[in-house]
Formats: C-alpha cells, sequence, structure tokens
C-alpha cells in the first residue's frame, strides 16, 4: 500500500508542490551546504536544489519507498539518503536546512528540532513550511467524519491524526524558541482550490490518506477492507458537488540559531 503511495505523491502532492514554491520566496539564491529533511518523493528538493545551486545538497526520508521514488526522478546531484532526523548523525554542518511538509510528521518533534539545530551552522538557516491549524482542511475533515460514522463508527474514537497541527502562530514560536531558535520570519498562508471529485481525490491521496489508513494511528485493528472502503468513499463522497472548494491553512518559518 506504501509502496503505491509513494508513487502517486510524486504527480498527486499538489499542495505540497504550491506551498514548497512560496518557502523557495524565503531560501537564498546560493548556498553551501544544504540538508533537506522529509523529503519525500524527491520533486520538490530538485526544484530547491536548482534554485540555491548548493555545492552539496542531501535529501533524507523515512522511507525507502519515498528515497526509491526520489533516486528514480532524480536529477541533480543531491545525495538522497533513507534516514530518519531523530537518529541522523552527520560531520557535518549545513547553513541550509529545509523542512517542507515534514514537520508536522516528525515523531519526536523536540528531538528532531535538536539535531536540527545542532547540523545547523552558526549564521545557518532553518526553513520550515508546514499544514496549519488541527481543522487543516476542513473539506477532507468533514469527509472522514462521515466516514468513520457511516462505516466505520467503532474506530471513531480509537483514530488518532498523527500530525502536528498547532492552531496559531505563537505556537510554532514558542516551540522554535523551547528548542534553541530565533524566529527571523514567520506567517501564514491560505491555499485555496477549485476542484471537481478527481482532484479533491488526488489531493486526498498526496497526504492525509497515509494518516487515516496507518494501523499505528488506531488503538483497535483495522479491518481488511477498511482500506479500500476508504478508497471508494472518498472517491465518491463529493459526486454530486460539480465545484468542491478546498482551503488549505499553511505556516511559513524561518529560523536561526539562538
Amino acid at each position: 500500500m506504501f509502496k503505491e503511495y509513494a508513487k502517486e505523491y510524486y504527480t498527486n502532492g499538489v499542495v505540497q508542490h504550491d506551498a514548497a514554491l512560496e518557502l523557495c520566496s524565503l531560501l537564498p539564491s546560493k548556498a553551501q551546504n544544504v540538508l533537506d529533511v522529509g523529503c519525500g518523493s524527491g520533486r520538490v528538493s530538485e526544484i530547491f536544489y536548482s534554485l540555491m545551486n548548493p555545492i552539496h545538497m542531501i535529501a533524507i526520508d523515512k522511507s525507502s519507498e519515498m528515497i526509491k521514488e526520489a533516486q528514480q526522478n532524480k536529477d541533480s546531484n543531491i545525495i538522497y539518503k533513507h534516514k530518519e532526523i531523530e537518529k541522523l548523525d552527520l560531520d557535518k554542518n549545513f547553513d541550509v536546512i529545509v523542512s517542507n511538509s515534514s514537520i508536522q510528521w516528525f515523531s519526536n518533534i523536540n528531538k528532531s528540532l535538536s539535531v536540527i539545530n545542532s547540523l545547523l551552522s552558526d549564521n545557518g538557516s532553518f526553513y520550515v513550511q508546514s499544514s496549519f491549524k488541527k481543522n487543516w482542511c476542513p473539506s477532507i475533515t468533514a469527509m472522514m467524519d462521515d466516514f468513520f460514522n457511516d462505516e466505520f463508527p467503532e474506530l471513531n474514537s480509537s483514530f488518532t491524526f498523527p500530525c502536528m497541527h498547532l492552531e496559531n502562530l505563537t505556537d510554532y514560536r514558542e516551540l522554535l524558541s523551547k528548542n534553541g531558535f530565533v524566529i527571523k520570519q514567520l506567517y501564514s498562508k491560505e491555499f485555496t482550490y477549485d476542484v471537481d471529485r478527481n482532484g479533491f481525490f488526488r489531493i486526498f491521496k498526496s497526504g492525509a490518506i497515509k494518516a487515516y489508513s496507518n494501523q499505528s494511528n488506531f488503538s483497535t485493528p483495522i479491518p481488511d477492507e477498511y482500506y479500500n472502503k476508504l478508497i471508494k468513499y472518498a472517491y465518491n463522497y463529493y459526486k454530486h458537488t460539480e465545484n468542491i472548494k478546498l482551503v488549505m491553512p499553511r505556516v511559513f518559518i524561518e529560523a536561526k540559531k539562538n
């Protein structure tokens, strides 16, 4: 299942790609050593590379399937590594570290930020783009509420959303400050998409499905038919709606070592 997700992420990651282009406006035009944390399929890593033209760039992801996808689509000198940020041990520092649509997935946020801080050079910068707010996409969360109620009401209370979605900008400032960073820029921006059911389905499959179909996010076993029912439900949910409005707030951060 995750192998299929990794392949589709490369083409379905519309929101992640668009938000990354906004993040590019914060990045320097030239860098020496760059680390991309949570590179996924590598699609955005290649954009970062072409923008900054670094001497060295390493991109990591905790998914081996994502790294395989990134290596297959590689068009640069980026070194892709199957690594978790919490366990990353490198013998160099980076003047630019980027986390695009990945910080919310860190299993141990404080440990991860500590590692990033230790890898950042004294004058380096840490750039973040992440989904924002607990109701991070009302059209998707409403669909999932109905899915649980209609298909698997017994699972509703056993599900815990795995992503860190803080509710306001102050929360992000405090999180980074307590982990040794000074905020230089911090703002949010809403990305809005008017899509048909096929567009909705593609965006749902670009990230949300990973959270809603992973057994580790449930305290009780997921039935065998769960995944196929979720796919069918998501595709048909808006079948009578010609235009679906998706609103996705994102947070953008530039930070330095304290």
